[in-house]
């Protein structure tokens, strides 16, 4: 059996299985898709982005993932990782990028 904090598994089955976990924050539903140790994507609708406090809640969502990764977070469009709309340093800094 393994600990909670353990994901190694995830990783063991994704051979198998396709690994998704699903985070709701605010009322926008964040999927997580395990790729590799090295990749996580997170995926949202932008549709259930309908305001500001919605919105803040997918930001503060990535400032808290950048700042426990100590990794830069970037939230692009769909299949457009070259183009970042708004990334997240580790230290929080939120950068909103020219488009």
């Amino acid at each position: 059996m393994y600990e909670e904090t353990d994901v190694t598994h995830f990783f063991e089955e994704k051979e198998n299985h396709r690994i998704l976990m699903s985070i709701n924050t605010n009322g926008v539903l964040i999927n997580c898709n395990f790729f590799s140790e090295d990749k996580i994507e997170f995926d949202i609708d932008p549709k259930e982005v309908k305001n500001k406090s919605e919105a803040n809640a997918v930001f503060e969502f990535m400032k808290n993932l950048s700042k426990i990764l100590d990794k830069e977070s970037i939230l692009t469009g769909e299949n457009s990782p070259e183009y970042p709309l708004v990334a997240v340093n580790p230290d929080g800094t939120l950068i909103l990028c020219a488009c």
